[in-house]
Parts: C-alpha cells; sequence; structure tokens
C-alpha cells in the first residue's frame, strides 16, 4: 500500500499561466485582463493609504475570520455510498491509491468556492452532492444514464465506469464538484459558469488541483488522459455555444449535461432549456436536479417540467432524496432534492448487453 499527502497548506491562488491549459486562448486573455484590472484598483488604494486606514477599525475578530478564510480556500469532499450528504475534507487525511479505491464507488474531489456571490454559486448546494454520488457509484450512474449507454454501447465493460471516455458539461457550476466527480470518473469535462472572472478562475484551479491529485493517486491511464482535457469555459444561458463546443477537440455536442440547482428562478428556466437543446447530443442525458429554495413559488419552479414537454424533451423524474440544508437554519426541503432527467427520446426501454 502506497501513501500519498496532498498538499493542503497551500491555499494560495495558482498562477494564471500554471491554469492557462485549462481555458482557451480567448478565455485566458479575458482573465488576464480582469487580474490586471484587479491589480491596478489594488495599486490605486495603497496609493491612497487606504489599506492602514480600514486596518484602524478592522477589529481583531474580522481579523481572524478573514486569515481562517484564506487558510481554508482549498475544500474537499467524498461521495459516499451510505451518507447521501458525502463526507468532507478528507484532505485533512492521509489517502491511498491501494486496489480497494480503483473499485470504491467513492469519489474524492478537491473545489475552490469563488468569492463571487452571483448566482448564489458560493455554497456546495445538496444538487451539486446528491447527483455527484450518483455519477460516482458505477451502478447508479449507469441507471441514471441508461438511455444514453443503451444507445451509445451494445455492449457494457462493467470493469469500467460508465463515465469514462463520455463527453460531460455542467451549467451554472459554482465549485464543480459534479464536474470534477465525473473527471475523476474519467469523463471529458467542460465546466462553465456565468461570466465571472474570478469564478472561471476558481474553477480552472479545481482542474488543476484534481488533475494533480490524480497523478499523485496514480490513477488510469485512461482517465489520466481524459482528465487533461478538461476545461473551464465562461457560458451565459442562452447565448452562443460555440466556446463551449469548441472547448473539446471534436467540437462535439455532449453525452451528459448537468445543470445543479438551475432552475430555482422560473424566468431563466427557458434559456437553460434552450442552452441544454443546442449542446446535448441527440442520445445524450440531461439531469437537473434541484431542491425547492421558496424564492418562488413550488409550483412555478416545478414548471421546468412542463417547459421541457414542450421543448420535445422527454421528461423524467427521479426518486428525490433529502440531504442535509447547506445552511443552518434552511428548511429540510431546502435539503431534500429533485431530479429531472432529459431525454430526447425513449430509447431506455431497450435491453443492455453485459459482460
Amino acid at each position: 500500500m502506497v501513501t500519498y499527502h496532498t498538499d493542503t497548506k497551500d491555499h494560495a491562488p495558482i498562477q494564471l499561466s500554471t491554469l492557462s491549459k485549462w481555458v482557451s486562448p480567448s478565455v485566458l486573455a479575458w482573465l488576464q485582463a480582469a487580474e490586471a484590472t484587479k491589480i491596478a484598483r489594488q495599486a490605486e488604494i495603497d496609493e491612497d493609504d487606504l489599506t492602514y486606514t480600514a486596518a484602524l477599525f478592522q477589529s481583531e475578530a474580522d481579523k481572524q475570520e478573514e486569515l481562517e478564510l484564506q487558510q481554508n480556500r482549498v475544500q474537499s469532499w467524498k461521495t459516499s455510498v451510505d451518507n447521501p450528504d458525502g463526507e468532507f475534507n478528507w484532505l485533512d487525511n492521509e489517502h491511498t491509491n491501494d486496489a480497494a479505491d480503483e473499485n470504491s464507488c467513492e469519489v474524492r474531489v478537491i473545489y475552490i468556492i469563488s468569492d463571487s456571490t452571483e448566482g448564489h454559486g458560493n455554497t456546495l448546494w445538496p444538487s451539486s452532492r446528491h447527483v455527484s454520488n450518483l455519477l460516482a457509484n458505477k451502478h447508479s450512474c449507469s441507471d441514471v444514464l441508461s438511455p444514453l449507454l443503451q444507445q451509445k454501447k451494445k455492449v457494457i465493460d462493467t470493469t469500467k465506469h460508465p463515465l469514462l471516455g463520455l463527453s460531460f458539461v455542467e451549467f451554472g457550476a459554482g465549485a464543480g464538484v459534479p464536474s470534477w466527480t465525473a473527471m475523476r470518473c474519467g469523463a471529458r469535462v467542460v465546466c462553465t459558469d456565468q461570466a465571472v472572472p474570478d469564478r472561471i478562475r476558481c474553477i480552472a484551479e479545481c482542474a488543476e488541483r484534481n488533475n494533480k491529485d490524480l497523478e499523485l493517486l496514480q490513477s488510469d491511464g485512461d482517465i489520466l488522459k481524459n482528465a487533461s482535457l478538461a476545461r473551464a469555459c465562461p457560458y451565459n444561458w442562452g447565448e452562443c455555444i460555440d466556446e463551449v463546443t469548441s472547448s473539446l477537440d471534436n467540437n462535439e455536442k455532449f453525452d451528459v449535461v448537468v445543470a445543479a440547482d438551475c432552475c430555482y428562478m422560473p424566468l431563466l428556466q427557458t434559456k437553460l432549456l434552450q442552452s441544454i437543446d443546442m449542446l446535448m447530443s441527440q442520445e445524450g442525458v440531461a439531469l437537473v436536479p434541484f431542491a425547492l429554495h421558496g424564492n418562488a413559488s413550488d409550483e412555478d419552479v416545478w414548471k421546468i417540467v412542463d417547459r421541457a414537454k414542450q421543448m420535445g424533451f422527454v421528461v423524467e423524474v427521479l426518486e428525490p432524496m433529502q440531504l442535509t440544508p447547506s445552511v443552518i437554519g434552511m428548511a429540510d426541503k431546502q435539503g431534500l432534492v429533485q431530479t429531472v432527467r432529459l431525454t430526447r427520446q425513449l430509447s431506455h426501454k431497450n435491453q443492455l448487453v453485459v459482460e
């Protein structure tokens, strides 16, 4: 048994020069411009000596909180067969690449939550954890992706993870935990979120850190090869998809689309569904897990089903799962994850051939 340690002390942002391989040249230029603007603004503050003035009025408690946030910037989470919430902070302990890991249904991911609060992407919501649990487990993954697998593969190799080699895109990713779960299972991942520089920068850094961790674990060669193809990409729903589709070498549509907790604003549901329609392959599967947060009426949020049907999708509502809400004081239903599966036709009535 070989034991590896992932350095959890280095929480500082990784340089853009290192992250360049995870974004397109145009996105890199956009990130570089945003970073230059940020540096220039900080220089103005320093020149005006506002930093010193602010420090005079900053309490010791505020300073301690800021220090703790910096020290805990890099987070970790592990899927679980037994615990719907998964397990946090596995990086606090040593982990191994023994044979049990290779055959386990548990997948460990490293994630970073951006400082940007836009779209509530600064929280790891139960929907992201639930869909990651589904994708990590070979059996539940085969089940939720069965319409795709039945069309894409006549023979299913049970020794491999169902996601191996599939193209995968996530909308409204935030920390991107479903993306990194899929990446570590062998999918070719494009992780997208709003065109907010800090959000996309953090996503690119997640790709870098998870890829490095896979290398430390001496993962399967095919998984490493596909992991190296991962990309971080800004994308606003309903807009041109060229930047997203060009993220993969073959300029292809996606086998798997995940949009976790993306339908809580009914006014944006049509744009979300349009994007799914534009980016999902003909035989693909879209998973739309969500909880009812109370910002809109439950009935309005559930209109995602009728809207999807009107656009020609085949819609199935999968079994719900109760998780713990992400924030203390939230109602239990904000951790009750509903999952809508979208396909283009009911192909999953066919039988799989398993070897």
